[in-house]
């Protein structure tokens, strides 16, 4: 039985993350996806998610945790203070580490990662067979982990 997790209120001072659903992944990987809220404006600043549980396909080619930031709020580290975020509730679903993968010219992203404190894996090949090469049309991507 899949142990599901209660978020609460996770926000800062700029930002709050809105629970917007929680997926069952092959009914064994709890994936919960939030709206980036921007407190200034009560608008969708982007959105995030976390895959609380390892599989081969999450660690090596979907990565924990995903992110995007709608472009009119790009630049004012809202990704980086959402991740932060969901570090936390992270560490309250008894995870140790997270795993990003990310597209190696994507330098936005990679520079949020490693803010974190994430560390460079590798760079892979994804494969033709890989859920993320036939949804998500990568062909390769940089690896990184954070330990929590």
């Amino acid at each position: 039985m899949v142990q599901l997790f209660n978020p609460g209120v996770l926000e800062d001072e700029e930002i709050k993350l809105k629970l917007q659903s929680i997926e069952l992944i092959d009914k064994m990987i709890p994936c919960y996806y939030f709206d980036i809220i921007c407190k200034k404006d009560n608008q969708k600043a982007g959105d995030i998610c976390l895959r609380t549980k390892f599989t081969y396909e999450e660690e090596f080619y979907w990565g924990n945790m995903g992110f995007q930031v709608e472009k009119d709020y790009q630049g004012k580290k809202y990704a980086l203070k959402a991740s932060k975020l969901l570090i936390n509730f992270a560490r309250r679903c008894g995870m140790r580490q997270i795993y990003f993968t990310v597209d190696p010219t994507n330098i936005p992203s990679i520079k949020t990662i490693t803010n974190l404190g994430a560390y460079y894996l590798e760079t892979i090949d994804v494969p033709k067979d890989s859920t993320l090469y036939n949804e998500e049309k990568c062909q390769y991507c940089s690896r990184f982990c954070l330990y929590i």
